[in-house]
Order: C-alpha cells, then structure tokens, then sequence
C-alpha cells in the first residue's frame, strides 16, 4: 500500500516467513501515523493481534489504536479506522445482518467512552461514519450463483495465477466478487467482440461495458439491445456531467427526462463505467452480475447464501451515511465528494 510519502517498515508475523517466501522486512510508504493489523502498529499492547485474531485485523485492535492516539493527544488532523469484522459479517450471514452491526456499535461506544463525555466527544471531533460498499444477496445454490469465468471461457487458455502470463495465454481474469475486469492478450486471434459473444448469453450477467474509439458500449446478457455514450454531451446528469448518449437506456435503467438523467438501479453509472475502462492501459471488458450472483476464477472466495459486493448495482454501491460535528456537506453523495 503507498498512500503517503512517509518510510515505514513491516513486522511480518514469523509464521509468514517460515511458510512463504516472503521478506522479513518490507518497506512502505504510508501517512505519518500509520498502523496496519500487527504488521504495523502504534501502540505497545499485544492484545487482539494473535494468529487466531487474523494478525489484529479486526475491530478490537482497531478500537485499540485509535484510542492510543485519542490518550496521547496524538490525532492527526485527519484520522480513518477501518472496521473490518462487519464486511466478513454480511459476507456469510447476507445483508440483512444485524448482529454486525450491534457489534459495531459497541466498538464505537468504546471509543466514545474515552471522553469525558460523549458530548465532549463530539465537540472536540467532526466524526464521520461510512460503510466502505454496499452487499448484494447471493442464491444460496452454489451451481445457480457462482458464474464460473473458467468454465464459460474454456475454449481459450486462460492465465494461472501462480504461473504469471505465459506465451500461448489468451485470457486474464481479474475478478473481484461481484465484477470482473476480462482481459484478452491478444486482439488479433481473440478480439473483444469474441468475449462479449462468449458472455452475453449468461442472464445472470447484467452489465457487460469496453471501449470501442471514443466510445463505450454496453450489452446485456439479461436484455438485448446496445447502448453507446462518451462524456460530453447534451444530456446531463444528476451529479452536473454532461454526456453523449443512445441506444437502450434500459440496459444501465437509466432515464432521460428534457435532456436530464435520472439513474435507477445503477447509481452515477455512466462516471463510473468511464472511470473504470479509463482506469488503466489494457484490451479489457467489464462485467457485472445481476444480485444474487457472483463471478469465481482461480482460488476466488464465495458467499453462497450470504452476500457479495463489487457490482454496479445499487446493492452493492449505496452506504450508509453519519455526519456529526459540521455543517459542512459534500456536493453530493457520492464517494468521490465525501
């Protein structure tokens, strides 16, 4: 992780140096104060960090480090924890878990209870709380919910992942859960309209996006039609970006209302299919999967009867909100503003 421009070096847990190959120490660039599960923590304590208690990546030692900080007089002007047992939570017990977020609950308590008071707790702070993504519902029957990317793309050799890219592969697969970035290696014996062909006959499939020119085209494995936009245009949006656009508005539920669109169950998804296949260099396709599914390639983790994010759906993208301590308000409520 470089999200800084502080040196900053990890302790490495024995048991991953005596099983891997990796280096005993390794350095980092990160904030100024910056703690990092065991690997890299600020306070003296070893509580919450053992093997069984993933190396202190949970709430615990989160709560821990914070509340070092808050006793020292150490906060920085900006300061972001992250709370990691809620996400692994919905992952198996689905969106609907509330036991989670109770416990959440009660880790904030404790850091709250530091104060005086609660109210001093806020009048000292501006506090933020945000969930990092949504959870779509995953079926509970593994041969209905998992689009297996292997299997449909079988014809075409396809990159191991501990092999690295190879000379006869044609196929990387990046997938993450709920959306997958495919990859073809070679345009001339495997052009992307090949792979869209493979995929959109998969209804559990319900955005596939690549770039064509200056262009982005959309298909649907669950509607026909195609849809084609750019940015700038005569169309607006609801966060003030202009766009290009025609076809099948129904293939991203979007409409267009006196050259206004209003998106649907795709929130901002014009900015967020451009920003993602502008993101880097590459000959690529994204596809994302309708709630109640998720996309699995080599050692890719399921959640089978629980839920899944990653998607552009708006399961997976609306969070929850708390602001305290400011009148300060983003232009709008998407990540990118926060």
């Amino acid at each position: 992780m470089y999200r800084g421009n502080t040196s900053h070096f990890y302790k490495l847990p024995k048991l991953l140096i005596w099983f891997t190959s990796i280096q005993k120490d390794r350095s980092t660039l990160g904030a100024n104060v910056f703690t990092y599960g065991s690997l890299k923590k600020i306070s003296s304590s070893k509580r919450h960090q053992r093997l069984w208690q993933k190396f202190g990546f949970n709430n615990s030692f989160s709560v821990q480090e914070l509340t070092y900080l808050i006793n020292k007089e150490q906060l920085p002007p900006f300061t972001i924890v992250y709370f990691p047992e809620l996400d692994q939570s919905v992952h198996k017990r689905g969106r609907m878990d509330v036991k989670g977020i109770e416990k959440v609950d009660q880790h904030l308590q404790k850091i709250l209870n530091v104060y005086d008071s609660w109210e001093e707790a806020l009048q000292n702070n501006i506090w933020i709380i945000i969930g990092d993504n949504g959870q779509a519902w995953i079926d509970s029957d593994r041969k209905v919910a998992l689009i297996d990317l292997r299997k449909m793309l079988g014809a075409y050799r396809i990159m191991k992942l501990r092999e690295g890219v190879q000379p006869k592969d044609q196929i990387v697969l990046a997938v993450n859960e709920r959306m997958s970035y495919i990859y073809t290696l070679d345009t001339n014996t495997l052009p992307i309209n090949k792979l869209i062909q493979e995929l959109e006959n998969d209804k559990r499939i319900d955005v596939i996006a690549w770039q064509e020119g200056a262009s982005i085209k959309v298909k649907s494995g669950e509607k026909k039609g195609e849809l084609h936009f750019r940015k700038v245009g005569e169309f607006i949006d609801t966060y003030n970006q202009t766009w290009f656009v025609e076809g099948d508005h129904g293939l991203i539920d979007i409409t267009v209302n006196d050259n206004q669109i209003i998106y649907g169950d795709y929130p901002d998804a014009l900015g967020r299919l451009y920003s993602s296949l502008h993101s880097h260099e590459g000959n690529f396709i994204i596809v994302s999967a309708k709630p109640g599914y998720e996309f699995i390639g080599e050692g890719s983790p399921t959640h089978v009867g629980g839920a899944s994010h990653g998607g552009l759906h708006q399961q997976d993208s609306l969070v929850p909100l708390i602001v305290t301590g400011t009148h300060s308000t983003p232009s709008y409520l998407r990540m990118v503003d926060i």
